[in-house]
């Protein structure tokens, strides 16, 4: 969504993203940023999810049924 200047030279990054996509995210933030960035989460809402990933989702969870 856009960066901000923060004091000492810092830059806060604003950006929303699927939760299913942040899990990893810590991990690659450390290793983009040498170990210094960090991040916070919140939630906004939910949004519909296209349609060949609902398939996958929903067959998915039928294998862990079975």
């Amino acid at each position: 969504l856009g960066m901000s200047p923060m004091p000492n030279g810092l830059q806060k990054v604003e950006a929303e993203a699927p939760l299913g996509e942040i899990f990893k995210y810590a991990i690659d933030l450390r290793s983009m940023t040498q170990g210094r960035g960090w991040f916070t989460k919140e939630f906004v809402r939910y949004e519909d999810l296209p349609g060949n990933l609902a398939e996958k989702v929903i067959a998915d969870t039928k294998k862990e049924d079975e």
